[in-house]
């Protein structure tokens, strides 16, 4: 793909558009490369996008640079204009996991305490996992507290908005604890906020318009996996 230019990204540009035309790039055995897709490659914990193209599976999405390959099941060929079609309901359990990993992480802030940093985290269809830094296991009533003080949050329906900005802007206005979901390597990064200042990460994933939107959340084991570390 190194001569390939940067695929335009119309999960940023356009989020609720799950259906465009694109032009084939490149193909290599059952890869396509398109200028410009819907479709959400495997970043940051979240899981990709699937769909189709031309009626053809798209059963994975990968980034490689700031090109986005898709694999295909089925013949695209390369110069061909293509539709694209993602699958909507995949999209939005993957979005809805991704914004309760905001809210717990910054709940978890509150509860426990400043020292607890986001590790790693996983955002799937059937469920979500984020392990934070921590010294011991959770207690149930620190758990209980945390569920409670999540739903609490999507019931103020906080609005989440999604602002591209230059790092050394976002971190003069921001400071570094837009990191506290892990570091970005760009020199532009998407800064996803909830509320006025309830959480303000930098964050490639993809969100909802307001925590409303998630429903309710509900916390079904933690585990501590090792030492300094919680899941």
């Amino acid at each position: 793909v190194s001569n390939l230019p940067p695929t335009k990204l119309l999960y940023y540009d356009k989020p609720a558009k799950f259906e465009f035309q694109a032009k084939v790039l490149k193909v290599h055995d059952n890869f396509a490369v398109l200028d410009q897709t819907a479709f959400y490659p495997t970043s940051g914990g979240q899981m990709h996008d699937t769909g189709d193209l031309n009626n053809s599976k798209v059963t994975d999405v990968i980034k490689i640079g700031n090109i986005i390959v898709h694999k295909v099941e089925g013949a695209i060929k390369e110069g061909q204009t293509v539709s694209g079609k993602i699958d909507r309901e995949r999209r939005d359990k993957l979005r809805k996991h991704h914004d309760s990993i905001h809210i717990i992480n910054a709940v978890v802030h509150r509860v426990i305490g400043s020292w607890c940093h986001q590790y790693g985290s996983e955002k799937d269809i059937d469920k979500a996992r984020i392990d934070i830094t921590h010294y011991e296991a959770l207690t149930d009533k620190q758990v209980e507290k945390i569920e409670n003080m999540a739903n609490e949050v999507i019931q103020k329906d906080l609005k989440i908005t999604k602002t591209l900005m230059e790092r050394s802007d976002a971190e003069k206005k921001y400071g570094f604890e837009i990191y506290t979901g892990g570091y970005v390597p760009s020199k532009q990064i998407r800064v996803v906020t909830m509320g006025d200042n309830f959480d303000i990460e930098a964050c490639a994933g993809t969100h909802g318009e307001s925590t409303g939107d998630i429903g309710y959340i509900k916390i079904i084991r933690t585990k501590r996996v090792a030492d300094g570390l919680v899941r």
